[in-house]
């Protein structure tokens, strides 16, 4: 088994493209899955209302991932298109795994709190099941301006050098 470990963690170095896509939009799912069931046991009827504030979370989780592929970067250049695609990808995917997991958190394991959300839908009678399909679209498009923003910071390599 530990081997089989070993043999994944080297299949992609950790400061590569791809695993720091995968590893912060993991942690940004998780930040917005907390505040998905936080949101859902204190107040269900403004799920839909309160998922303006799912920006932040996201905002963080791209911010970090750029900071740390460019900190990690053996580039003296930081490209302006790979930060902009990672965070894209990171707000893509996170945008996947929140909107699935929150179908099935919403479905399947509390589905009263399901029931509620889809009474106070703000466009009438919606179903849950577009719900994965709106997270997923609002997280990619509020990734697109996220990315953009933060990347007129992290082009200048003096501001990826230092820790903030």
């Amino acid at each position: 088994m530990n081997n089989l470990i070993n043999y994944l963690r080297n299949l992609i170095p950790s400061s590569s493209f791809y695993a720091v896509v995968f590893r912060y939009s993991v942690f940004t799912s998780s930040l917005l899955a907390l505040y998905l069931i936080s949101v859902a046991m204190i107040a269900p009827e403004h799920l839909v209302d309160l998922r303006f504030f799912n920006i932040f979370f996201l905002a963080f989780g791209v911010c970090l991932g750029l900071r740390d592929y460019f900190h990690r970067s053996e580039h003296k250049n930081t490209n302006y298109l790979d930060g902009w695609a990672i965070g894209l990808l990171i707000s893509m995917l996170s945008g996947l795994i929140i909107g699935i997991s929150s179908l099935v958190y919403l479905r399947g394991i509390v589905p009263q709190i399901g029931q509620i959300v889809e009474a106070n839908m703000a466009f009438g009678k919606l179903n849950l099941e577009v719900l994965p399909v709106i997270m997923f679209w609002e997280s990619t498009f509020s990734g697109v301006m996220v990315s953009f923003i933060s990347m007129q910071y992290f082009k200048n390599v003096k501001n990826v050098r230092y820790k903030f």
